[in-house]
């Protein structure tokens, strides 16, 4: 057997045994309909309600309906699954992009499921404006909301909504799912808060249920920062090093955006110096490690540096000092 590791290298594994069962299959079949009456190919996915949000999975079948509606899984083992079919919008109309969506309980015990009945339902829209705090402009010509997906069960991309000119934005028709909203900025801002209903979207991720109309998003020129030097384990000030802050509440380490407000990272100067900007108020990890030890891809990445690093609260607007030396984590 082949495999790889964190790195991407191949290799091989000697000793493994895979036993196969044999395990009685069933049919899931059934009719998908459009709010139009009118029938169009669409793919559908049968997942494992256990693993839902486990990453990565894949689906347990997949199919499309017939021009009629109708559409079978064939060779499913018993078990409870989730049902997801996202099609295209009906006749009436609708921007590129937008989803109409359905999805279902299927539990598969010891016969076939016939006769299934889905109707396809008009997605839902993220719309707010976004509020500039400071005294500089910011550039709404060249923004985008991002409403990112983190269910992997989603088929479709619901992102990049441009902003206007007032700062107005305004999304497609999105699929119920779990998503992360983000607003990518450019370096002197920060996103300093989202907010919906007085609920803060900022962080975490949300499950879109409904249509969300009143989305707050506030950015400012005034973040927080540190800087400082890194030293090896010998006292020497380092020039190879690679610095990372990362927000010290263990759900923000799981399921976030490549424009994560609270982590960051950077490289130490020739005088190993670092300096990381543009931060919101809050707990954070900083860490000080060799910049091949500064692998995503590790298992439990965040976890085990959290356990090296050195908490700091920044406060809004805030800069500290913080010196650090150099750790070596083991995976």
């Amino acid at each position: 057997m082949s495999t790889t590791n964190g790195s991407g290298a191949l290799l091989q594994l000697a000793g493994v045994d895979v036993q196969l069962r044999l395990t009685r299959v069933f049919r899931v079949s059934g009719t998908l309909m459009a709010s139009d009456a009118r029938a169009r190919p669409t793919p559908i996915t049968l997942w494992p309600a256990a693993q839902l949000y486990a990453n990565p999975i894949y689906p347990v079948a997949s199919t499309a309906c017939d021009s009629s509606g109708r559409f079978t899984f064939l060779a499913v083992p018993p078990g409870q699954y989730v049902l997801r079919a996202i099609g295209e919008p009906p006749a009436r109309g609708g921007e590129m992009g937008s989803a109409f969506w359905t999805t279902a309980p299927v539990v598969v015990v010891d016969r076939d499921v016939p006769s299934m009945k889905l109707m396809l339902q008009p997605g839902f829209r993220v719309a707010g404006r976004i509020v500039v705090e400071g005294e500089a402009s910011f550039p709404m010509n060249r923004a985008y909301v991002n409403l990112e997906s983190v269910d992997p069960t989603l088929i479709g991309e619901f992102s990049e909504t441009q902003v206007s000119a007032d700062g107005t934005f305004r999304s497609v028709e999105a699929p119920s799912a779990r998503y992360r909203l983000t607003l990518p900025v450019p370096s002197g801002w920060f996103v300093k808060s989202i907010t919906s209903g007085g609920r803060a979207l900022a962080d975490l991720p949300f499950e879109l249920k409904e249509a969300l109309a009143d989305l707050v998003i506030t950015i400012s020129n005034h973040g927080a920062g540190i800087s400082g030097s890194v030293r090896t384990p010998a006292g020497a000030l380092d020039s190879t090093a690679a610095v990372l802050v990362f927000p010290a509440d263990p759900r923000q380490w799981v399921d976030f955006s490549a424009y994560a407000r609270g982590i960051k990272d950077v490289r130490t100067g020739r005088d190993g110096s670092y300096a990381i900007a543009d931060l919101p108020d809050g707990d954070y990890l900083v860490v000080a490690v060799s910049q091949q030890q500064l692998d995503w891809a590790q298992p439990k990445f965040f976890e085990t540096l959290s356990r090296l690093a050195t908490r700091v609260t920044l406060g809004a607007g805030e800069t500290r000092t913080l010196d650090l030396r150099v750790v070596t984590a083991k995976w």
